[in-house]
C-alpha cells in the first residue's frame, strides 16, 4: 500500500477514536443501512451512510 494511503487510513482512525466512534470492517459487500444494521445489529442512526474525504489542493488538482 503506498505511505500516503496509509498514513490517510492512520488519521482517519484517529479522527474516529476523537469522535469516540468505531470502524468496523464486516468483510464483505453491504449495499444498505437495512443490511447492515441486520448483519451487526446496530441501529440504523450507529451507521455512516456517507464518507467525506478531506484532500489537499495542489496546482495540479487535489490530491
Amino acid at each position: 500500500m503506498r505511505k500516503s494511503i496509509q498514513q490517510g487510513k492512520i488519521r482517519l482512525q484517529e479522527i474516529v477514536e476523537e469522535l469516540e466512534g468505531e470502524i468496523i470492517e464486516v468483510g464483505k459487500e453491504v449495499r444498505s443501512v437495512k443490511q447492515v444494521t441486520r448483519l451487526l445489529g446496530v441501529k440504523p442512526e450507529q451507521v455512516v451512510k456517507s464518507l467525506i474525504f478531506i484532500t489537499e489542493k495542489t496546482d495540479f488538482g487535489y490530491s
